[in-house]
């Protein structure tokens, strides 16, 4: 839930962990430890270490079933799909819920990097009946 205009020009400041930069319209993890098991990911451990929870907030005026993907997911048959989305790394939970009216819930978001590079992805909410998804 922490938030940074910008962030800073200058290492070591312009490295940020678990903070969402809104001028980069991205949620950054930080630098992470390799190696540790997918399976694993449910340990107060892994949790703290390796997720985030974001809230999700239904504002409108009908009741909102939301479904999550991962563009990995989606895109990761395209031959032009960028190599820094790598399907494996992030994990979500849950991956759909029931919204009611002005009701707020969480999800969690896991990364688990399995090499030392630096990794993207794009959270997909698709709201049934609502042609358009929502991307962050």
């Amino acid at each position: 839930m922490k938030r940074r205009k910008r962030r800073p020009n200058a290492p070591p400041d312009s490295y940020q962990s678990f903070v969402y930069i809104v001028q980069e319209r991205q949620f950054e993890f930080g630098p992470l430890l390799i190696g540790k098991n997918p399976e694993d990911r449910n340990t107060e451990e892994m949790k703290i270490r390796n997720s985030s929870t974001f809230r999700i907030t239904n504002n409108g005026s009908f009741e909102a079933n939301v479904k999550f993907y991962f563009s990995s997911d989606v895109k990761a048959e395209q031959p032009e799909f960028e190599k820094d989305f790598k399907k494996g790394v992030f994990f979500l939970e849950p991956e759909e819920m029931t919204l009611g009216i002005d009701e707020t819930k969480e999800i969690r978001v896991w990364a688990i990097p399995d090499e030392v590079k630096s990794f993207r992805e794009e959270l997909i909410c698709v709201v049934r009946d609502n042609p358009i998804p929502e991307i962050f």
